[in-house]
Formats: structure tokens, sequence, C-alpha cells
């Protein structure tokens, strides 16, 4: 399985290789990706919200096709990440995980109440063995997932830390968008007090005295 990266163009502006890749993608996996059993989102325990952050998926031009929210949830050690795509485009069919998933527990899928049926009808879900990036494939190839319609995948990983690129493609462009690793809302909420703190003192140390 080939990583879908920056370097996707429009179709009219592929280059040979990068048609290769998404004939590749867009028909079977090879040996070297492992097929992971989709589990419904409805049936696994999250616990509660870690950090969040809603990005726009956007192509080589700059040009927006979509939002992508990713929350992370921990509970136990255990770390859930949400991610709702809403493509503002027709005819979505891929959607990945470009960024090594090595503490991947094996549980990844999507929510059946989005897709309208059973996971394992709607999206086949493969793990990279080389660089363990993940990809959400239409399983019909049928391409009829279209803009107004959002659908949330997640995987679960022992790494609360992970961040990286997402990409989605349908029959026409690519768009990919960036997203840091997590910094969880205590912890920015400390950030922001120490940063509070420091002005204090700056402004104690500065203060001038009368004369």
């Amino acid at each position: 399985m080939k990583r879908i990266t920056q370097t996707w163009k429009s179709r009219s502006t592929y280059t040979a290789a990068g048609l290769a890749s998404a004939f590749f993608l867009a028909t079977a996996m090879d040996a070297g990706a492992t097929a992971v059993t989709a589990a419904d989102y409805n049936d696994i325990n999250r616990g509660s919200q870690y950090a969040s952050q809603t990005s726009t998926m956007t192509d080589a031009s700059g040009e927006g096709h979509g939002d992508l929210a990713v929350s992370v949830y921990e509970l136990n050690g255990l770390y859930t990440y949400e991610l709702t795509l809403d493509p503002t485009v027709d005819n979505v069919s891929q959607f990945s995980v470009d960024y090594s998933l090595a503490a991947f527990n094996g549980i990844a899928g999507f929510c059946s109440d989005d897709t309208g049926g059973a996971p394992e009808d709607a999206f086949s879900i493969y793990l990279d063995d080389n660089d363990s990036t993940m990809l959400f494939a239409d399983t019909d190839r049928t391409w009829d997932w279209n803009a107004g319609t959002s659908i949330t995948f997640f995987f679960q990983s022992t790494d609360g830390t992970l961040g990286g690129q997402y990409s989605m493609i349908n029959s026409v462009i690519a768009a990919t968008v960036n997203n840091p690793a997590p910094v969880s809302e205590p912890a920015t909420m400390l950030l922001f007090g120490s940063g509070i703190a420091l002005m204090g003192i700056s402004f104690k140390k500065s203060k001038v005295l009368p004369v």
C-alpha cells in the first residue's frame, strides 16, 4: 500500500506515477497491507475528551474541500482518535491517516449511523505493514459519498501524542490537512495559566516607583 501524500494533484495534472498510485489504491491492496476488521463507533467506550481540533482539507492549490474534526478521548491509558470528515465535494472514495500508527491496538472503524449500514458494508480498512499508515476505502467502489454528509472514523492507540497528515480523494481531486499532535485540555489551560503568571511577574518587575 502506498501513502497518499501532499504531492496529489487534480486528475488533469496527475503524473504517470500518481495515476499508478491512485489506481493501485482504488482497486486492491497488495500483500504489504493488513486488512483490519471494521468496528462500529457506537459500540466503543471512548472515555473522556482529551483534545480536539478542526481543520480544512485543501488541495495542492490551497482550495478547501471540506473540514476534518479530530478529537482524542482517553480511558485507562487507551486513546480513541475520532476523525469526522465533512467534505464539500462529491464522490469521495478514500480517507487515510498518513502518519505511523505504531501504537495501534488493532481496533478501528467508523460510525454505522453515518454510513447507513454495517461498518463492513461501507469501508474496507487497511494498515500498511511497512509504515503503519491507515486507509479507509469505499468497499464497493461506488464513490457515492457526497458533499453534506459527514462520516466519523476512528482508531485506538496506546499513544496519546499522535498527529500528522490526513488525506481524502474523490474522482477528481485529492485534499490533505496536517493536524499536530494533540495537547490535552488540562495541559492547555496550565500553559495559559503559566503565561498569565509570567505576565504578572514581568509587570511587577517593570513597575516604576514614584520619586
